[in-house]
């Protein structure tokens, strides 16, 4: 075990230390969580550092730990920023029942209506004027459509 003190602490505090500020300054120059585990660790094996703990252990608990904390933390954290997620007006068109008002050919544009607005729409099926259609995409400014199977779906007014 080298031991050396700089300011009456051991050097390994300091380079732990270092890890810590550069782990927060990334984690604050970048949207996402990228080294907030390494902050953990390196939090941790500061500790040991003043406990003058063996450099080795210092090091297989930073990784450890570091590990453990993005394995346990990660799938909360994605959840999290998945529901503060907002969708815009048009994607949440997605999944939606509308009324074709012209017929809609194989791979040519008919329109369907949705609350009242008329879209530009585009099917691999022909899909006769009259028929209750599910938005599948948007793509540009039409939207992918198929027949609604389901007769239980008259959630939507057709004005």
């Amino acid at each position: 075990m080298f031991y050396y003190e700089l300011l009456g602490l051991p050097v390994l505090v300091w380079v732990w230390l270092g890890v810590v500020i550069l782990s927060l300054v990334v984690e604050f120059m970048t949207s996402e969580l990228v080294s907030i585990w390494f902050f953990v660790g390196s939090f941790v094996s500061m500790i040991l550092a003043l406990c003058k703990v063996d450099e080795a252990i210092q090091v297989i608990v930073f990784v450890l730990v570091s590990l453990l904390f993005m394995l346990a933390a990660r799938p909360i954290v994605k959840k999290w920023t998945k529901r503060n997620e907002i969708k815009t007006n048009v994607d949440s068109l997605v999944g939606r029942i509308a009324l074709v008002t012209e017929d809609i050919i194989d791979g040519e544009r008919g329109v369907v209506k949705l609350d009242s607005q008329e879209w530009s729409a585009i099917s691999n099926d022909n899909i006769n004027k009259g028929t209750k259609v599910v938005i599948l995409s948007i793509e540009g400014n039409k939207l992918i459509v198929k027949e609604n199977k389901k007769s239980d779906n008259d959630n939507i007014k057709y004005e």
